[in-house]
């Protein structure tokens, strides 16, 4: 008997442990999704299904604030790429996310105060039927579970990281804005003064804007800290060596209804990374390494000054190779010459030489005897100036021919794409880089021009071999061609010659003289 009543007393204890195993198991299994009138509290979280992310309760830095954020579970929230109550902190560790029985997202704190919530009910069917899902991209949507439209997701309220497959854009007519906004701090997920978007010019690409909250908000008064350069289809013009990741990743498209955005893709979902607009305004691109268990910043927008947006001011050039980073165009002399020396660049270079096209009695046609005497000066390997307008012109000579005909273009580019870039405007924001870069063509005159090459005047040149002919003292009587990287040949004062490589003389049909450019 004695042996009969242990083996009742064993089955009993199995029979009980299975029994409240089964009671505790599903609190303890992994879910990705909160359904009607259920709720995570403080020290609970949701897992995407494939366990990339996870949604839970957070202190940042050495704040003894909570907030509810996302981060990867991996990584757990070393890094949280996205916040939703940064404006509205929980002061207790007693807080709870829920779907209430109207079917509304509530966020709670342990005095069951309301924290944030989203209404749901009046977009919801007749049943409360609402749930909210973390999927394994990352992104939290609030959905009717029964016609699975969605509701509400965080993709559609970037807090200030950016993560593969997230949208970076808008729509003008319908007032959405999708961008990144920096926090106050490490320790305050607020909104901060730096905000990340697309511009609203008419070449597209990205800036780190400045301003208050209220700025971020209604956008008045944005003051630009930084730019990417122009958008050309694979990459952004003013970041050299952009990692071919994001080359490969980057993709800008229009969804028909007025919306355009820039979305990152990546192929290899085990490799983590992340770009975060930082408290300081700077953009940094951050890859998880997975054997040392920390992020390595990789790439950061903004890492000399001359990547602060129009630090050499207007017409003004830098390069942070050297001593002094800001010098002026040719032509161009500081605006004050003062505050330059004392290294105070932010206002910029003037004209020393006036332009001829459009001076006194000419035209802005750019038609004229005075015309003719500009030129276009080749600045190469540079960052293109901000503010460019498209021309429809199909290639360079084009390009070069619908600026000199306009008096009010001060200077072009041409890049296969986007095409054709003018500007008739300051030029700012030019960089010089030591590698990569493209061409800018800035209009000078003619006398300029021929100095900055030469050292001469005009009437030094003595001949110009074209295709194997010499022709001699006779430039000025040419009309009609456009002679295009030529070798020019001329006498120095002591008699010497010398040789000048990739000139270009344009002779503008209709006139009778001829207009000198160095490419």
């Amino acid at each position: 008997m004695g042996f009969s009543n242990s083996r009742v007393s064993t089955t009993l204890l199995y029979s009980l442990t299975y029994f409240f195993l089964f009671l505790i198991l599903p609190n303890c299994i992994a879910i990705d999704t909160i359904s009607a009138n259920q709720s995570i509290t403080d020290g609970e979280t949701l897992v995407s299904s494939g366990n990339i992310f996870e949604l839970g309760f957070f202190s940042p830095g050495n704040s003894t604030n909570r907030y509810v954020g996302i981060w990867y579970k991996k990584t757990s929230y070393t890094q949280v790429v996205w916040v939703l109550n940064g404006l509205n902190p929980i002061l207790d560790s007693h807080g709870s996310l829920s779907i209430n029985n109207e079917g509304n997202l509530v966020l709670l704190d342990g005095n069951q105060n309301v924290i944030w919530y989203k209404n749901a009910s009046s977009t919801m069917s007749s049943n409360n039927s609402t749930v909210a899902i973390l999927n394994d991209e990352g992104n939290f949507i609030l959905s009717d579970n029964q016609s699975n439209v969605s509701l509400w997701d965080s993709f559609d309220h970037p807090s200030n990281t950016l993560i593969p497959n997230m949208k970076l854009g808008g729509n003008d007519k319908l007032g959405i804005s999708l961008r990144l906004t920096s926090w106050v701090s490490e320790n305050n997920p607020a909104p901060g003064n730096f905000f990340l978007r697309r511009n609203r010019q008419q070449v597209e690409q990205i800036y780190i804007m400045s301003g208050s909250t209220a700025t971020i908000v209604n956008g008045s008064n944005e003051v630009t800290h930084w730019s990417s350069g122009q958008w050309n289809g694979q990459s952004f013009m003013g970041i050299p060596g952009m990692p071919q990741d994001y080359i490969n990743g980057i993709t800008f498209s229009s969804d028909g209804n007025g919306g355009q955005y820039y979305t990152y893709t990546t192929s290899d979902s085990s490799n983590i990374s992340i770009d975060i607009l930082d408290s300081s305004g700077n953009l940094v691109t951050k890859n998880w390494d997975d054997q040392k268990k920390e992020w390595v910043d990789i790439w950061s927008a903004i890492s000399s000054q001359c990547d602060v947006y129009g630090t050499c001011g207007p017409f003004g050039i830098c390069n942070k190779t050297e001593a002094v980073i800001c010098s002026c165009m040719t032509g161009f002399q500081p605006k004050f010459s003062d505050r330059w020396r004392n290294g105070n660049w932010s206002d910029g270079c003037v004209r020393s030489t006036p332009l001829q096209c459009g001076s006194g009695s000419n035209s802005s046609s750019g038609s004229g005897s005075g015309s003719d005497q500009d030129g276009f000066l080749k600045l190469e390997g540079v960052k293109l100036p901000d503010l460019a307008e498209y021309s429809s012109a199909q290639d360079l000579n084009t390009c070069n021919s619908s600026c000199f005909n306009n008096c009010s273009c001060l200077a072009y580019a041409y890049v296969t794409d986007p095409g054709c870039m003018v500007w008739s405007t300051d030029l700012i924001d030019v960089q010089q880089f030591s590698s990569g870069g493209e061409d800018l063509y800035l209009r000078v005159p003619s006398s300029l021009l021929e100095e900055h090459r030469f050292g001469l005047n005009s009437s030094t040149i003595r001949s110009i071999p074209i295709s194997g002919l010499d022709v001699s003292q006779s430039i000025v009587g040419f009309s009609g061609f456009y002679l295009d990287r030529l070798k020019v040949r001329f006498n120095s004062p002591n008699g010497q010659i010398k040789k000048v490589e990739n000139l270009l003389v344009l002779d503008h049909v209709g006139s009778n003289s001829m207009c000198a450019s160095a490419i």
